[in-house]
């Protein structure tokens, strides 16, 4: 098991290429198995913009993630990814191969801390009330 403590993710270059501004402090615990790696990570202090990001409503509210991906030669799996913050909380999993994102977006907003605006832009999404759901299909650029 490889453990880190303390990382300041501002310095990752995987998130920066991806053209995303971030801070927090990154905590993680990764097992690599033959051909893969499976890392288990919490980052408290989150702070997110840009990027493909800028597309997730109320991504800028959430200020601590934790979950588990596995990552091998041929793609990275989004076991669980969970995101807690000011104005509700979201979940997401899915799969990147070869740049390709396929991942879906779960989010449960406090209905009562969102603004107009991002009331209007969540709308279209819900599935049933107070549960939105946002497919993100695309490549990602790095």
């Amino acid at each position: 098991v490889i453990k880190t403590e303390g990382i300041d993710i501002s310095s990752l270059q995987y998130l920066k290429g991806l053209g995303i501004h971030s801070s927090g402090i990154l905590s993680s615990d990764t097992i690599l198995n033959n051909n893969s790696s499976e890392t288990k990570f919490t980052v408290t202090g989150l702070s997110m913009k840009g990027g493909t990001l800028d597309l997730l409503p109320l991504i800028n509210s959430f200020r601590k993630a934790q979950g588990l991906i596995i990552a091998d030669k041929k793609q990275i799996t989004v076991t669980s990814l969970s995101l807690d913050g000011d104005k509700g909380y979201a979940r997401a999993k899915g799969k990147i191969v070869n740049g390709y994102a396929d991942i879906v977006f779960e989010l449960m907003p406090e209905f009562g801390r969102l603004e107009e605006i991002e009331k209007m832009l969540i709308k279209q999404y819900e599935t049933s009330p107070g549960y939105y759901v946002f497919p993100y299909r695309g490549k990602l650029s790095i």
